[in-house]
């Protein structure tokens, strides 16, 4: 009797090391959305790259506000994504293997890459791979498949909301008046201003109309064109814009003498400012309408997942220090 317990014990203490040899470090669950979990390895990959940038441009309690901030973002994303995924799944909604491929070439094309081995080996430098760069293209593409069916194409933008914006937001509209300058330069070279000024008179002397200035230019700066272009107010040092806002189209300025040097400036066109009529608006007011339609449509479909879903915080990482 005594040596059966002895065999027993034995036994048990065999099995129990056997166990503990074979048994693998399981995950950290940080939280469950529906049938999905969070765990603190995901949730870490995604945060460290983001924290780092924040301790590259901030230091104390305002780093330390931001890091809180940044952690619950994180998480709150993730949480959202999983809400996405799951509905996308029980929907049925999928990515093929050429919408995954096709997205791979263009990344591959934008960064002059030439094959998927290269690319592995940029993205491995990286701490990731190709392998779940491709998970992540299709989880995207999924989740925009899920957001088009349910958000986007329940959004109608009515000539009413483009006419309300319209007139709700004309500032946004109005055009700044402009002036299109071209210039004559005669560097300062240590002259004081009375030299300065004397040799620019003697250069305007020979300018009698555009053409005119437009051969002394080139001959002073080897250019073809004096043309600078259209300036805004605020776009032109205060000697320049001054004279230059005060000029009739065609007219040609008297000397003027800056720290640089002395200018000669021409008016060649100029655009008084205007309010941009609707119809040449309309689809600039459209789309940012539908974006902020889009944005509405998606943060209300998302708070109507999670009132509906069973989402638990099983370890909040957020609130750890």
């Amino acid at each position: 009797m005594k040596a059966n317990r002895v065999y027993r014990y034995f036994s048990f203490v065999f099995l129990l090391v056997f166990l503990l040899q074979n048994t693998q470090v399981v995950e950290e669950i940080i939280a469950k959305v529906n049938d999905q979990i969070i765990t603190r390895r995901a949730y870490e990959k995604k945060l460290l790259p983001l924290e780092r940038q924040l301790y590259l441009r901030y230091s104390g309690e305002e780093l330390m506000k931001r890091l809180k901030q940044l952690r619950k973002q994180v998480l709150n994303q993730m949480i959202e994504q999983a809400l996405i995924s799951y509905q996308a799944r029980i929907k049925g909604i999928t990515a093929t293997e050429e919408e995954v491929l096709a997205v791979i070439e263009r990344i591959k094309k934008e960064n002059k890459i030439n094959s998927d081995e290269e690319l592995d080996r940029q993205l491995k430098l990286e701490g990731t791979s190709l392998a779940e760069l491709k998970e992540v293209i299709k989880n995207n593409i999924i989740q925009r498949k899920l957001v088009e069916q349910e958000v986007s194409t329940k959004i109608v933008v009515t000539n009413l909301d483009v006419r309300r914006y319209y007139n709700e937001h004309k500032k946004e509209f109005t055009t700044d008046e402009e002036v299109r300058i071209s210039q004559i330069f005669i560097p300062r070279n240590k002259r004081s201003d009375e030299e300065l000024l004397a040799k620019a008179k003697t250069i305007r002397e020979k300018i009698k109309n555009y053409q005119d200035f437009v051969l002394v230019a080139s001959e002073l700066s080897g250019e073809a064109s004096p043309d600078l272009g259209y300036f805004k107010r605020g776009e032109l040092a205060k000697e320049l814009e001054r004279v230059a806002f005060s000029l009739k189209v065609g007219e040609i300025s008297k000397p003027i003498i800056t720290e640089k040097g002395a200018f000669i400036i021409a008016v060649t066109d100029r655009k008084e400012a205007r309010v941009r009529p609707l119809s040449e608006v309309k689809a600039e007011i459209q789309r940012r309408i539908w974006q902020e339609k889009a944005r509405e449509g998606l943060r209300g479909y998302i708070d109507r997942l999670k009132k509906s879903s069973y989402i638990a915080i099983i370890h909040d990482p957020t609130k750890e220090e």
